[in-house]
């Protein structure tokens, strides 16, 4: 494992919550609500969204990898609700 230094550990997560930051604030208000008509809530439209387009790519594609996989099901899935 390469040791950093403290400055450096530092601006590498301030990197990933850049980064992160900019992921969640471009894809909307509730990235989760994913469907062709977002209504403000992950629910059974999203669900169902997120099964048509496994394995491609899609508005459903949560952490960017390129396509819909368990990871984004299980993000849809820890969001479920209104979006807050």
């Amino acid at each position: 494992m390469k040791s950093f230094s403290r400055s450096t550990r530092i601006a590498l997560l301030g990197a990933g919550v850049l980064a992160l930051f900019v992921g969640v604030a471009g894809a909307g208000v509730c990235p989760w609500d994913c469907q062709p008509a977002p209504n403000g809530s992950v629910d059974v439209p999203d669900l169902l969204t997120l099964l048509s387009q496994w394995g491609t790519p899609g508005s459903c594609d949560f952490d960017g990898c390129g396509t819909v996989t368990v990871a984004d099901l299980l993000s849809l899935l820890a969001h479920w609700g209104t979006c807050v």
